[in-house]
């Protein structure tokens, strides 16, 4: 019995002598998976990935004002159990800032940078009228609305609106409206009011007591009748700017540094595109269509044969397989036929819509159906410094020459420099639609291109960049075309990896989407 009790004591010993010894002997380590971490304008939280088998303490040395730790130590766990660390921070309504972290583990210090972007400001996009303008008809229901971006969600001023034009008789001007924002994008609605008593056009000139606002115009008009949309196609949303790139390399694949989300993407591309809506049935095999986008660089502006210029200006996709059918939305664009982009988590596979043509432009020696060179984007981001403005139009028929009138046509960008050659009569040809008339409704001269007398209404689009800022541009119309509401532009962020599931029902369903009424 003393022989058993001795032995079923000293063998626990042994092994506590060696787990002590081979725990004294293991080499204290400590690795984290970021360098910087960067946080929008908003209150939010980030966390980076600590692994280490020791003591480890945290510590801000910079922007301890508006960064906080929830957690500043504890002791790690080794190589298979990793330790996420929170740092919160502030929402910031000024200009950007740093901050700096400080990491002691291992007998060693790390530091990790943080910055925030600085809001600027609430950002201010394009204004529409929600509904048109007919005349001895009184206003109701109808308001000028303006679309916001980047506020903290909690600003208050008014806003004033003057009328003048020669369609502004009966309707009247607002003063002081008042506007509570309550969320960080969205729009303001500021209700019209009157009779408008003559056609013609109207401006209304658009001021606001909030500090940060230069002031707005929005050009639309009174009409004797409300316009009805006559093409069987309409160009109801873009995605021209998705997470990523469209340029890959070798035009096949490639590898890219994410050091946002950490690690790489790999990726094929292309995946720029647009939506429509059919408002006829359609088998295109029968009655082919074709879509053109123009992409116009800052000084080189419109040319003789305006849609059909080819090169690096216009590039034609052609719509000759498949069906459609009334009320159905589809898709023209990049092979990918990805949501909103890719990147570390992957890309949302979106290859069950109705894809109508798709074109893998990115890959050397493509070219589009009849003209456009090869390139990394058939479409201008919104925001991109030196691009002048990007255009989308809809033909009947595949054959496109500088005379072919479009049935439908948008365009949309920061700047329309050289939109129109005054001097040589050349330009991107509009359809009769609720954005564009060939006939100017003051005068009645002609008006049949794109920045020509009144047709100067473009998209302007949001203040991100590389973030799959889809752009719906909802309107409805009734069984027999009628605009009830014109397009107006709602932009939908959708960046990958941003720990929110997207499907196409972001794109297809809820407010912001067109709808046909039939």
């Amino acid at each position: 019995m003393k022989n058993s009790w001795f032995k079923c004591v000293i063998l626990p010993v042994a092994v506590m002598i060696s787990a002590a010894c081979s725990e004294k002997n293991e080499e204290k380590f400590v690795s984290v998976n970021t360098e910087k971490l960067v946080f929008n304008y908003l209150a939010s939280s980030q966390a980076f990935k600590l692994l280490t088998n020791g003591e480890w303490s945290v510590s801000l040395t910079e922007g301890g004002d508006w960064l906080s730790l929830p957690v500043t130590s504890g002791v790690g766990k080794g190589s298979e159990k990793e330790i996420l660390v929170q740092i919160y921070a502030l929402g910031n309504d000024g200009l950007p800032r740093s901050g700096k972290l400080a990491l002691h583990a291992a007998e060693k210090d790390i530091e990790i940078a943080i910055e925030q972007e600085g809001s600027g400001g609430i950002a201010f996009q394009t204004p529409t009228l929600t509904a048109f303008l007919q005349t001895g008809t009184a206003i109701e229901d109808i308001y000028l609305k303006i679309p916001y971006r980047k506020a903290l969600g909690s600003e208050s001023f008014s806003v004033s609106v003057t009328v003048a034009g020669a369609g502004a008789a009966g309707i009247n001007d607002i003063d002081d409206f008042p506007v509570t924002i309550g969320s960080v994008s969205g729009n303001i609605s500021v209700p019209l009011s009157g009779t408008p008593l003559t056609t013609g056009q109207v401006i209304f000139t658009i001021r606001s007591s909030y500090a940060g606002y230069t002031g707005q115009t929005l050009t639309a008009a009174v009409m004797a009748d409300i316009p009805h949309f006559e093409g069987a196609i309409l160009i109801s949303g873009i995605m021209p700017d998705p997470r990523g790139t469209d340029a890959p390399a070798t035009g096949a694949s490639a590898t890219f540094a994410n050091p946002t989300m950490g690690g790489a993407s790999v990726h094929a591309g292309p995946y720029e595109y647009i939506q429509f809506i059919a408002l006829e049935n359609i088998d295109f095999s029968i009655t082919p269509y074709a879509v053109v986008i123009c992409n116009n660089l800052v000084g080189s502006g419109a040319q003789e044969n305006g849609w059909a210029t080819g090169g690096s200006k216009t590039y034609k996709f052609n719509l000759t397989q498949g069906q459609v059918t009334t009320g159905e939305f589809f898709y023209v664009g990049g092979t990918a036929k990805s949501l909103n982009g890719y990147n570390t988590c992957g890309i949302v596979d979106i290859s069950h819509a109705k894809w109508i043509r798709t074109i893998a432009y990115n890959n050397p020696g493509v070219t589009g159906d009849g003209f456009g060179a090869q390139t990394g984007g058939v479409m201008s981001n919104f925001t991109t410094a030196n691009r002048s403005f990007s255009g989308i139009a809809v033909f009947k028929g595949i054959n496109v020459t500088k005379n072919t009138v479009p049935v439908d046509a948008v365009f949309f960008g920061n700047k329309t420099d050289d939109g129109y050659n005054e001097l040589n009569d050349w330009g991107y040809l509009i359809p009769k639609n609720d954005f564009y008339q060939p006939v100017n409704p003051d005068d009645q001269s002609e008006q049949r291109m794109f920045m020509k007398g009144t047709n100067t209404r473009f998209f302007y689009g949001p203040t991100g960049t590389d973030i799959s800022d889809y752009a719906m541009l909802g309107g409805t119309l009734n069984s027999k075309k009628q605009w009830l509401l014109p397009r107006s532009l709602t932009s939908k962020v959708m960046t990958p990896c941003q720990e929110m599931s997207y499907s196409l029902l972001d794109i297809e369903s809820g407010p912001g989407v067109t709808q046909f009424i039939h």
